[in-house]
């Protein structure tokens, strides 16, 4: 059975992994992943499928770009760990900008009196999902770097991109110091569904219901590492 795991661990394990802040919809398996400064502070930025970077054939970028946008369509696969946690104040104040609630949450409530970030019943859509193609990519490149190595290694290998992406069903967020009551009224003005235990007074946690169409976090790698490494999800 798959376990929970906090944020920390998840980095460690998934190398280049991350949470998105912000989180959008069109960050996907396949897509260029670059950071960019802006307001001195970094910004994702997503650009095209990785594959056009890549010399190809008509039929091999269609192949390709056809076998990403499915990925984007196809129910997700289960992800290895079941849960992920966020306990510490500067990834909280990361994931209280989270896709589920259409509302900055840190605009209402002190980051700092949130205690706990839970992300439930996680899923993953990867580049691995099918093994079979996810192999021709990887000869693709392996193959693209044979033909011309000085190109590849300055123009290609460096390309970063989403290798997965995961969701949640639940995202949990657990609120001290009486807080939790400043967050329900809010929560109710803009009629935004949630439930509710615990003591508003004190401790409480606040459960949204997940959206399986915007990710949460995704794990990044280069072209580079991808035909040295087959890590699954």
């Amino acid at each position: 059975m798959a376990n929970r795991i906090t944020v920390q661990k998840f980095r460690k394990l998934y190398n280049n992994a991350l949470l998105f802040n912000p989180s959008s919809a069109n960050y996907e398996v396949g897509c260029q992943f670059e950071y960019e400064a802006g307001s001195g502070r970094r910004m994702f930025e997503i650009g095209t499928y990785f594959s056009s970077y890549i010399p190809l054939a008509d039929a091999d970028n269609e192949y390709f770009e056809t076998y990403f946008d499915k990925i984007g369509t196809d129910e997700p696969d289960q992800a290895v760990f079941a849960g992920l946690d966020i306990t510490t104040s500067i990834d909280i104040k990361l994931g209280l900008k989270i896709p589920y609630v259409k509302m900055d949450i840190g605009a209402t409530i002190n980051y700092a009196d949130v205690t706990r970030i839970s992300f439930e019943e996680v899923s993953c859509r990867s580049l691995m999902h099918d093994k079979k193609t996810a192999g021709r990519i990887i000869k693709t490149l392996s193959d693209s770097k044979t033909k011309n190595p000085k190109q590849f290694k300055r123009l290609i290998e460096p390309v970063m991109f989403l290798h997965d992406v995961y969701y949640a069903k639940k995202v949990k967020i657990s609120i001290d110091n009486g807080w939790g009551a400043n967050l329900k009224v809010k929560l109710e003005d803009l009629g935004i569904g949630f439930d509710v235990d615990g003591n508003l007074k004190t401790l409480s946690t606040f459960t949204f219901e997940g959206n399986t169409k915007v990710p949460f976090a995704g794990r990044i790698e280069s072209l580079g590492d991808l035909i040295k490494s087959t890590r699954g999800r």
